[in-house]
Order: structure tokens, then C-alpha cells, then sequence
């Protein structure tokens, strides 16, 4: 894990934690690196919102899917920048987007229970961490003119068309797995 500290210090998530602490947080968090070819998916819409994942190499594009299947670019994701927050952290039941690797790319899971929930340890960095959540949610949320969560239109299925304010990209069906 020390081959990613570089990129983790600039995660907002462990931005103020010091190297020395860094090994026994990912520890303590259960933090596990996956790698994924380009077009795979780390998260796919409509699964289980549990996770943070940081981009430690490569890019990830976070991507939905309207009604009539077309797919929309939401954001670029690029070394350690954060994702899944604002889905995992607010108790969102699915995930409304899917996040796709641009290339070749690592990335870090970590379960947000693992965050927002103190060890038997009383870790020093679980209050940090859980503040650091809570202000890059907000954030995220202005930037995107999101400010609450999506919800089902009336008439519609649940999983089904999501209102996204900001700019968007038409990405075509056949460029992705």
C-alpha cells in the first residue's frame, strides 16, 4: 500500500493524515486496491451504494443511463479523487450512475460503515475522515446543483430516469463494455 501514500495524501479523505498513521488507518479501514481494464466497471447502476473508492491510477468516468438508454458523462475521475461518498455516506439504497475505467487504472474500495463508524481502537483519524465526508458531500452537491439526492419521478420505476443538472456528455453505447 505505501507504493499509493503519494496519492493518497492528496485524497481529501486522508489529505491531513500523517504517513506514519496512513498504514495503520488503511489497516484499521479494510481498504482493498482492485485493478480494472478499460470499459470495466467498478460500480455499476443499481448496485448497493456501500462504498468510497479513490482513483489511485488511470481514470474512471462516472457515467448514467437514461430511460432510453442513452449514456451521459457526469466527471472524469483521476488520481486520488474521490467517489461513492455522496451515495454511500447518505445511505442511498443503489448506486444511480456507473463508474467505468477510461484505461487501464487502480483503484481503492473502502466499506463507508468502515469509515463513519469508530473501531473498538477509538482511531484519532475516524472523526477527521467522517468530517472530511461530510464537507466534500456539500461540495459536490453545490457544484453539481445537486441539493439533495435524486429521486424517482412519480410514475416512474425505481433505478429509472434520474434529473441531473449541469453540463453532459452524449458517450455512445457501442465505445463502452
Amino acid at each position: 500500500m505505501e507504493k499509493y501514500f503519494e496519492v493518497l495524501c492528496m485524497c481529501p479523505l486522508f489529505r491531513d493524515i500523517a504517513h506514519w498513521e496512513l498504514t495503520k488507518a488503511l489497516h484499521c479501514l479494510n481498504a482493498r486496491v482492485f485493478s480494472f481494464e478499460k470499459g470495466e466497471a467498478v460500480m455499476n447502476e443499481s448496485e448497493p451504494a456501500k462504498y468510497v473508492g479513490i482513483v489511485l491510477t488511470g481514470s474512471f468516468q462516472i457515467v448514467r443511463t437514461d430511460f432510453f438508454g442513452n449514456r451521459s458523462m457526469i466527471a472524469n475521475l483521476i488520481p486520488g479523487e474521490l467517489f461513492g461518498e455522496s451515495f454511500a455516506c447518505a445511505g442511498v439504497e443503489v448506486v444511480p450512475v456507473s463508474v467505468l475505467a477510461s484505461e487501464a487504472a487502480e483503484v481503492m474500495l473502502i466499506d463507508c460503515l468502515k469509515i463513519s463508524h469508530s473501531c473498538s481502537n477509538a482511531c484519532q483519524f475516524h472523526q477527521q475522515m467522517i468530517a472530511t465526508l461530510d464537507k466534500g458531500k456539500q461540495h459536490k452537491q453545490q457544484q453539481n446543483g445537486l441539493s439533495t439526492l435524486p429521486k424517482t419521478p412519480p410514475g416512474c420505476k425505481k433505478g429509472g430516469v434520474f434529473a441531473w443538472q449541469g453540463k453532459e456528455e452524449n458517450i455512445p453505447r457501442a465505445g463502452l463494455k
